[in-house]
């Protein structure tokens, strides 16, 4: 009946087009790890305390090295680096962090 309301269930697009890549500033190299560290606070991991860095995201330099514990505070996310855990800020500024078992 052409007079009843249509109900979609599932709706699948597909698409293709061109699009400009953004000129991405790239990741600040200034500073020290220090610089970035806002504050140490005491956090738990598996039951036992353990003195912890506070580093602020935005202001740690590309090929930057710290071990855990730490916390990255940034504006999206906030990344935890457990004890044992060694974190590196890559070319891009990626996080990249390590267990004892390698990446």
């Amino acid at each position: 009946d052409r007079s009843e309301p249509v109900e979609l269930v599932t709706l699948r697009l597909r698409a293709r087009g061109l699009v400009e890549t953004p000129e991405l500033e790239p990741p600040t190299t200034e500073g020290t790890v220090a610089d970035a560290v806002r504050e140490v606070r005491t956090v738990t991991y598996d039951g036992d305390d353990h003195e912890t860095t506070i580093y602020d995201r935005s202001s740690l330099p590309t090929d930057a090295t710290f071990d855990g514990p730490a916390v990255v505070e940034g504006k999206e996310s906030t990344v935890v680096v457990h004890p044992g855990q060694t974190t590196e800020v890559d070319a891009h500024g990626n996080l990249v962090v390590e267990t004892g078992g390698g990446r």
